[in-house]
């Protein structure tokens, strides 16, 4: 049954989440979009808010196939791509301690077969790593591969089309 995106990934009871679509549905856009609306939103009330962290995997992969990076934290910390590089340790400690949103672009953009399952790999020791992380993976149809994905806890949605009244409603918006 169809669903609103945002009210998939809103959900607190998802923590894992994989969103599939096809080229141009909008996995990027929208991820860049919760960025947006995480700094529009000051936190609640005594709380200290959650820490929100994109990792584009083409990027990632490549870095770490090359060895200049040994982890999401290291690419984090030392990535070349980073605009804003985050303390390693730090960071651990912080999201052992603090919900966090994390979202993974683009696993489909990782073309070697060893180097997408290695990519895989460390998303799933990450999730492991930190459970209070919420994280959100984005992907193709073509080429992924459920089992060990749905083995780790994550779930799956399919971004759908926009019809003719939500298209023109994103456009105005």
């Amino acid at each position: 049954m169809p669903r609103p995106i945002l009210d998939v990934v809103q959900d607190p009871a998802r923590y894992r989440l994989v969103i599939l679509g096809d080229p141009g549905s909008g996995k990027s856009t929208l991820l860049q979009y919760l960025l947006l609306r995480w700094a529009e939103q000051p936190p609640a009330d005594g709380q200290d808010g959650s820490l929100p962290l994109l990792i584009e995997l083409r990027e990632y992969a490549r870095l770490s196939h090359s060895g200049e990076v040994s982890g999401v934290l290291d690419y984090l910390d030392a990535g070349e791509s980073v605009r804003h590089h985050l303390d390693q340790s730090r960071l651990d400690g912080w999201l052992k301690l603090n919900a966090s949103l994390v979202l993974f672009d683009g696993l489909d953009e990782v073309f070697d077969p060893a180097e997408r399952k290695a990519v895989s790999t460390a998303i799933h020791r990450f999730a492991d790593q930190y459970p209070q992380a919420r994280i959100i993976v984005t992907s193709r149809v073509i080429g992924y591969r459920h089992e060990s994905w749905r083995d780790e806890g994550f779930r799956h949605f399919m971004l759908q089309d926009l019809d003719e009244a939500q298209v023109r409603d994103f456009l105005t918006r």
